[in-house]
């Protein structure tokens, strides 16, 4: 499950703390893992044991439009790989770099995420 904390305080009222929120959520869902982003501050994640927090790269906005889609997409790029909080990651520095372009699809090859991981924020830069 992907939720904005926001949202889930709009939408089903939760409040509390990220952790205490994606309990809410998990209480509520029962999904396997959970996402929530915090804006600026990144995203937590939870596997069902632990909660993962992954931060923010920073990045200029140019176009906030396709920064959700490419953090999902990197977060199931790496749970369907078995590596969840490596997905994690994947998803921070994807939405990221969709923010730092104009339109909303980000296309990258394996190598060049993973040495943009690799790199971390420094990578980022362009």
């Amino acid at each position: 499950m992907f939720c904005a904390k926001r949202d889930a305080e709009i939408l089903y009222g939760f409040s509390g703390t990220v952790e205490e929120v994606i309990i809410q959520l998990d209480e509520l869902t029962n999904a396997e893992n959970i996402v929530v982003s915090i804006g600026a501050e990144g995203i937590v994640g939870w596997d069902g044991r632990r909660f993962i927090r992954q931060s923010a790269y920073e990045a200029m906005i140019i176009d906030p439009l396709g920064a959700g889609d490419a953090l999902a997409a990197g977060v199931i790029h790496g749970w369907l790989q078995g590596e969840f909080s490596r997905g994690l990651q994947m998803g921070s520095a994807l939405a990221a770099m969709a923010v730092g372009q104009v339109g909303d699809m980000v296309v990258i090859t394996q190598a060049a995420l993973d040495d943009l991981l690799e790199k971390g924020q420094r990578g980022l830069r362009r």
